[in-house]
């Protein structure tokens, strides 16, 4: 269950948005805009990567920390 989920990441917008959750572990979520279901996700680990408080693109590329 995602307790939080905050700053959105247009991916290909308008067509899938990607969103960081403040949890542990940090969960990471790709969500088609379209059909608002979500089409993938990214469990991190544990040890280091939780509780995702910012987020950013660059390129092809997203960060979060």
């Amino acid at each position: 269950m995602v307790k939080s989920c905050w700053n959105i990441i247009y991916a290909n917008a308008p067509v899938a948005a990607i969103y960081r959750t403040f949890t542990f572990p940090g969960i990471v979520v790709k969500v088609d805009l379209t059909t608002f279901t979500r089409v993938g996700n990214l469990t991190l680990s544990a040890t280091g990567e939780t509780y995702l408080s910012s987020a950013m693109v660059s390129g092809n590329y997203a960060y979060f920390g």
